[in-house]
């Protein structure tokens, strides 16, 4: 018997995505994680695991310990990791390690 991960099952809304955001995006990220916005908006997935961030105020509150300018956080994780789009691809930022994972 296999299980299939679904964190938005019970996703749980705080906030919608705002135009502005999903235009200031448009391009430099992927079409599913401006699907994803667009659905879901930021909030909370995966049993309060995996939490769907707003970039721009996630940069405003912490944007210094960003390791690279051009990183989009995207996730936390309930472990305080932060998952990033950078360079075309996605890293988590597993700052209790003190390492970025590609």
């Amino acid at each position: 018997m296999t299980m299939a991960f679904r964190p938005f099952e019970d996703f749980t809304p705080i906030a919608p995505t705002s135009a502005a955001t999903m235009q200031k995006y448009s391009g430099i990220l992927e079409e599913a994680v401006l699907e994803m916005w667009q659905i879901h908006g930021f909030g909370l997935a995966a049993n309060g695991f995996l939490k769907v961030i707003d970039p721009d105020y996630y940069r405003e509150m912490v944007g210094g310990y960003l390791p690279h300018r051009d990183m989009v956080p995207l996730f936390a994780t309930g472990l305080g990791d932060i998952v990033v789009a950078s360079g075309g691809g996605y890293r988590v930022l597993q700052y209790r390690y003190s390492r970025i994972r590609e």
